[in-house]
């Protein structure tokens, strides 16, 4: 499991796990998609700052009320634990981009996310609901 999150001044003299934390909370909040949660870190001025942010500060920026409640109430601070949990007895690490074992090639895949990079031609491959291979599928 890869958790992808913006970087941040805030990631200086925190712990890493603390932070970690705060991101899956972001992330598993009802109602918040990345380009939202990206928009409330900048509104806050970094991702500590959010996560003490109380409710009214938070239903202020317009988010949904479950959203605001979730993060707000600290409820959305159960799941990331929770996750954690599942993550590390599975043997999966789960990174951020503050983290310093993300890979550093993976950073610039976020962007081409967000549509910095478009492809130059149409895919020209499709899938088909045939589950045996048919001779007339491989030359088309």
């Amino acid at each position: 499991m890869e958790i992808l999150a913006p970087r941040t001044t805030s990631a200086v003299d925190r712990p890493l796990v603390e932070q970690t934390l705060e991101w899956l909370a972001l992330g598993l909040s009802p109602g918040l998609g990345p380009t939202r949660a990206d928009r409330l870190v900048e509104h806050f001025g970094n991702l500590a700052a959010l996560s003490r942010a109380f409710l009214a500060e938070l239903e202020v920026t317009g988010l949904l009320a479950v959203s605001a409640q979730s993060l707000g109430t600290g409820k959305s601070i159960e799941l990331p634990q929770q996750e954690m949990g599942r993550a590390k007895a599975s043997g999966v690490q789960v990174l951020t981009l503050d983290d310093p074992a993300y890979p550093p090639h993976l950073r610039d895949l976020r962007s081409a996310a967000a549509g910095a990079l478009r492809p130059r031609r149409r895919a020209r491959s499709f899938a088909t609901g045939a589950r045996r291979f048919q001779r007339h599928g491989a030359r088309a």
